[in-house]
């Protein structure tokens, strides 16, 4: 059951980066600061979660957020 929650999250964490880099060509006038959100955006989730007390922080949702992020840069 944990292993499918822990999964399930990583998932989501792989998806949101793969949808942020697919909606990229739409944004071409802000196309710096766009990247800079690409490649900032797991490490912002997880930082919030550090204060959160019923969540915790974990590195591999930052690189699932990062490969998604990946991928969607090379599908585009």
């Amino acid at each position: 059951m944990l292993a499918g929650m822990y999964i399930e999250s990583s998932l989501q964490h792989l998806i949101l980066g793969l949808l942020l880099a697919l909606t990229y060509p739409a944004i071409k006038k802000y196309k710096y600061s766009y990247l800079v959100l690409l490649f900032a955006h797991p490490f912002v989730i997880e930082g919030v979660q550090l204060f959160m007390p019923n969540r915790t922080a974990d590195t591999t949702d930052i690189f699932f957020g990062l490969i998604g992020t990946l991928l969607g840069i090379c599908l585009v």
